[in-house]
């Protein structure tokens, strides 16, 4: 399907039909449960930077000291880039500097640069015009103002109104709330639908008046199919527009990937068949992304990565590919050697942390001590 065509049929505008459903906003592993000490096991607190306790886990009190005498990394090298963009970004925005803005975002798109994880720093870009949730109303309507005066004073950003529909995405989502949907009142349902509909008209509103060369245009329709509703064909055609424009950006395959689990509109297996096609079918750059779709899946959450759906020697031979291109990349080394861990493979265990070394990043293990008891298990056999 062409572009023009893919536009034309999902966007002009895109009609709001809000699914009412039991899902959560954020992506989160669950509570934090206490562990108790016997038999030798260490007795846990999830304290800061540490965020669960793993009580099923034989953890010991020598492996929390080990793991505690570590280069703990809070900032990884990515997000320090990605801040550096924000305040630059911010800057920006509050200098009511729309001509940058514009050029800021075009050249993060023509660069297609990456940062130490492999992430485009487009979507840091992106990111840098997100508020946070408990930030008082006026303050979201104020940044809301600003985007629709950069959208009048420049009527040919793309990147302005891409800005603008994920703005109400996320004001979307903060009227919904975080809970089930039997928590979610009438006013939040209503204001969600509304917030929806508007981004949508944002982005039909560029593909009607501009030529669409953003790969996040399309992620960006992505996460309002993903609130709102829609059919496989609708997702597809979005999936299949951002890689006529840039086969090369992974960003919305990572989106429909999400769309496919069983907690939105797919079933088990879905999202890895995805990710498997586009491995097999999205050459050069398909294998690459594989490896992407999985470790960002683990990020959100890694109860949705079983190894057994995957293909595991696709996995190991991406991610090394992805280690060689991205050394400095301690997150998506760590989460490798997790869902090896949990794959039972000791040998490419033993691999990941060889890179690793001794820098541990807490938001992935979460627990203190975990990193050095996989570790151990690695090496030893012994859990």
């Amino acid at each position: 399907m062409k572009l023009t065509k893919i536009l034309t049929t999902l966007l002009l505008p895109l009609h709001i039909a809000l699914a009412v459903t039991g899902c959560e906003r954020t992506e989160t592993k669950g509570t934090n449960s206490a562990a108790s000490s016997q038999d030798g096991k260490a007795r846990q607190v999830a304290t800061a930077p540490w965020t669960h306790t793993a009580p099923k886990e034989n953890i010991t009190v020598s492996e929390i000291e080990e793991n505690s005498a570590m280069e703990i990394i809070t900032e990884t090298p990515d997000q320090k880039q990605a801040e550096e963009i924000r305040e630059k970004t911010l800057a920006l925005v509050e200098s009511r500097d729309f001509t940058a803005l514009d050029s800021v975002g075009a050249d993060f798109l023509k660069s297609k640069e990456r940062d130490a994880e492999g992430g485009w720093k487009l979507g840091d870009f992106y990111d840098s015009f997100e508020l946070r949730d408990n930030l008082p109303t006026p303050l979201w309507e104020r940044r809301r103002g600003f985007l629709e005066e950069w959208i009048a004073a420049k009527s040919e950003s793309q990147t302005a109104r891409i800005a603008l529909a994920q703005f109400y995405i996320d004001y979307a989502w903060r009227a919904r709330g975080s809970g089930y949907a039997d928590t979610v009142t009438d006013e939040g349902w209503r204001l969600m639908g509304e917030r929806l509909e508007k981004s949508g008209n944002s982005l039909g509103e560029a593909a009607e008046k501009l030529t669409i060369t953003d790969p996040m245009f399309f992620q960006t329709g992505l996460k309002v199919l993903l609130g709102a509703g829609g059919s496989p064909d609708s997702f597809d055609g979005l999936v299949a527009g951002s890689l006529e424009i840039a086969p090369d950006y992974w960003g919305s395959l990572s989106a429909r990937a999400y769309s496919l689990l069983p907690r939105w509109h797919g079933e088990t297996g879905d999202w890895e068949a995805f990710a498997k096609f586009i491995a097999e079918e999205n050459d050069p750059y398909g294998k690459e992304q594989y490896a992407f779709i999985v470790l960002q899946r683990h990020a959100f959450d890694s109860s949705s990565v079983d190894p057994r759906r995957l293909d595991w020697d696709l996995f190991k031979k991406s991610v090394r590919e992805l280690f060689e291109k991205y050394p400095e990349a301690v997150t998506n080394i760590s989460r490798a050697a997790f869902i090896a861990t949990v794959a039972d493979d000791r040998d490419f265990v033993k691999e990941c942390f060889a890179l690793l070394g001794d820098r541990c990043v807490p938001a992935v293990w979460k627990v203190n001590g975990r990193m050095c008891h996989y570790r151990n298990w690695a090496n030893t056999g012994k859990w």
